[in-house]
């Protein structure tokens, strides 16, 4: 992607065909004053919302013995790799339960290894299950198509998931899996060391940052994540983390694009300042 900041047109443009790809009637434009009057009323009525202080999260439950030892398991296996194949081969071959055994495939990521934006999901559905990569469904191919649309191309995000299995029935990952999982995810992060992240969700937004309020709040809002040592203590490196609404959701709410696309145009505004 270039540094260059899209003009107002540019981002107009770019967000009439993200809603013409979508599926969404665009009317044609409109020069008169009216128009122009409308657009403005529109465009002070998307504005992101102002920061906000974060709902206090609720006091941790106590971790049961077994899973204390699974974590520890879990830490110990991702804290021996040092690249991102090191690292796929020691997930593929942890003891994840009765879920990994179910499932087909280990999905660990796609896109380039050196981007600067990473973004994580939740956890693979029946198609990624079938192709071992994440977001290669419906959802996946509407994420494509928003990211083009704001200008982040192929080169510039890796995708993966807070979760590497498909759990049954295309339920939520439970607190217990994501807990036992979390160091390989925290990891994954240290070694691909990107430059923003973007948490498509409120289980990445919850294994990542720990916040267990609503994703509708914290979405467009941007968080200080730090980079953990391979023990699991806290590192010197934070990475600015943004919480959005998965494309899953567009799916069924397709009024909530706005919303996206906004966080996205803020994505591509903040890594132009850190890549300045």
């Amino acid at each position: 992607m270039t540094d260059k900041p899209a003009s107002p047109q540019d981002a107009h443009d770019a967000l009439q065909s993200w809603w013409r790809m979508a599926g969404v009637d665009v009317p044609p434009p409109d020069n008169s004053g009216n128009a122009r009057k409308t657009a403005a009323r529109v465009r002070r009525r998307a504005d992101p919302p102002q920061p906000h202080r974060q709902p206090p999260d609720d006091p941790p439950k106590a971790v049961s013995p077994a899973l204390a030892d699974r974590i520890q398991a879990a830490r110990k296996a991702a804290a021996g790799a040092k690249t991102l194949d090191e690292l796929k081969t020691a997930l593929e071959h942890f003891d994840a339960g009765p879920v990994k055994q179910q499932a087909r495939h280990t999905v660990f990521a796609r896109g380039n290894p050196e981007a600067p934006v990473m973004i994580i999901g939740e956890a693979p559905g029946r198609e990624e299950d079938e192709q071992g990569k994440p977001f290669v469904g419906p959802s996946g191919r509407l994420l494509d198509k928003a990211l083009r649309a704001a200008g982040l191309g192929p080169d510039d995000v890796y995708i993966t998931n807070a979760f590497n299995w498909r759990p049954p029935k295309n339920r939520k990952p439970t607190a217990d899996e994501l807990a036992e999982t979390l160091p390989f995810l925290e990891r994954h992060i240290a070694l691909q060391h990107p430059k923003i992240i973007i948490l498509a969700g409120a289980t990445p937004m919850q294994a990542v940052l720990g916040l267990h309020g609503g994703i509708t709040r914290a979405r467009g809002h941007w968080h200080d994540y730090v980079v953990k040592n391979p023990d699991g203590s806290p590192g010197k490196t934070i990475i600015p983390a943004l919480p959005t609404f998965h494309p899953a959701f567009l799916l069924r709410a397709p009024l909530a694009k706005r919303d996206v696309w906004h966080d996205l145009l803020s994505v591509r505004e903040k890594l132009a300042q850190l890549q300045a």
